[in-house]
């Protein structure tokens, strides 16, 4: 070899010399760059406020971020290598089976939804699930998102929306059932005064007096009606005098006995209870009407009735309530049991619950239902309190009661 070309050859191998330390100063640096990448990929992937997954083929647990952990309730090391059906509610393990063999067929799902199990409690999940691009076995990470406080605030906005909803349609019946009630009310007060100045001026063996006075009858129980809408309306005047309900049962207790017939009923009265400002023959009313519908529910069947009355003073409310083990009620009953004229009983005129509806809200106070079908119904009233008037003393049970009025 000519010293020319030695020289040539030597210039050569040092380019390529050169050539290679930059090659293997990038690989180095790309090396480096992607242990980076990777330390910085496990810290946002621990760190990660969405709950991450990784599993293989078949839905075995291969990684899990420490969101997964609170989510599952369980550490990660009790995560690794567990099927991810196990944690999956009995009812949709097939199905979650074939969306992951769908997964890696198809590659991505998106937006599935699951029930997953925390310590024995259901969790709802949102899923998203990619196929990891990787060499090697496949697997896919599954992105988890708790939907459960998502869901329950749906549900409660729906419930908050039905119940105004319902509120709102109550209180419109209320307005045209109370427009109406009055003005008929002044058309039978013509007609009672009409007929009476007639059978005023009538000798008493006229043959015009009896069918005058079944006028005046039919009038006075129109009349009747008319108050029962009124007081559905919540348009009663509520005199503010202190009552004891508590009192106010005692004495009626010969009452309802007799009404209720052979139904066996359970007095739980408390004692020292503070009064309610109200009208003690709108609330004897009430308390009558729940009582016989109660004990109308409990025909034929075994159970008792039972009447509490006691006192929630975190909130200054006396609170009556009447249980029955009757037929109960399914919810859509349960839902129209307030409206007028709704009667799920052959010969009822459905006012009964209405006129004790209007009472309540007269009252200021509040009434609500719990039913459940041939498990029976709980229908509760409360008042607000004054503790600071003085309330009616106990009457004993056997006196006789008396009307009064005109």
């Amino acid at each position: 070899m000519s010293l020319d070309n030695s020289e040539t050859y030597r210039v050569e191998l040092q380019r390529q010399i050169d050539a290679l330390s930059t090659t293997n100063a990038e690989l180095l640096r790309a090396n480096e760059s992607l242990v980076l990448a990777g330390a910085r990929y496990l810290v946002l992937h621990d760190l990660a406020p969405t709950p991450l997954v990784t599993v293989d083929e078949i839905g075995v647990i291969d990684d899990a971020n420490h969101a997964t952990e609170l989510l599952l309730g369980l550490p990660r090391t009790q995560l690794l290598g567990r099927p991810l059906v196990s944690f999956v509610d009995e009812s949709i393990k097939p199905a979650v089976g074939l969306q992951l063999r769908a997964l890696f067929s198809d590659g991505t799902i998106c937006g599935a939804q699951s029930t997953v199990s925390r310590n024995g409690a259901p969790i709802e999940i949102l899923v998203d699930r990619v196929v990891l691009p990787d060499k090697g076995p496949p697997r896919a990470v599954l992105a988890c998102v708790d939907v459960t406080a998502r869901r329950l605030d749906e549900a409660a906005r729906q419930v908050v929306a039905k119940r105004a909803e319902e509120a709102q349609r109550l209180e419109s019946l209320g307005v045209l059932a109370g427009g109406i009630a009055h003005d008929f009310n002044n058309l039978m007060t013509v007609v009672l005064t009409g007929t009476e100045y007639v059978l005023d001026q009538l000798a008493a063996d006229s043959s015009h007096v009896e069918p005058l006075t079944e006028v005046q009858q039919a009038a006075r129980q129109a009349g009747e009606l008319a108050r029962q809408m009124l007081a559905y309306s919540g348009r009663v005047s509520v005199p503010t005098r202190p009552v004891n309900l508590v009192s106010l049962i005692r004495d009626l207790e010969p009452l309802v006995r007799a009404s209720t017939q052979s139904t066996p009923i359970i007095f739980d009265l408390a004692d020292q209870l503070p009064g309610v400002a109200g009208d003690e023959l709108q609330l004897r009313q009430a308390v009558l009407n729940l009582a016989i519908n109660a004990a109308e529910a409990m025909t034929g069947r075994p159970g008792a009735l039972t009447i509490t009355v006691r006192e929630d003073a975190p909130i200054g409310q006396v609170i009556f309530e009447v249980r029955d083990d009757g037929i109960g009620m399914t919810p859509q009953t349960t839902a129209r049991i307030f409206d007028p004229y709704y009667s799920t009983k052959f010969a009822g005129r459905g006012l009964g619950l209405a006129v004790v509806h209007g009472i309540v809200r007269a009252h200021g106070g509040t009434i609500s239902v719990e039913s459940v079908p041939d498990r029976g119904t709980t229908v509760r009233m409360t008042f607000p309190s004054i503790p600071s008037l003085p309330v009616k003393a106990a009457v004993p049970s056997d006196r006789a009661w008396r009307g009064r009025g005109t």
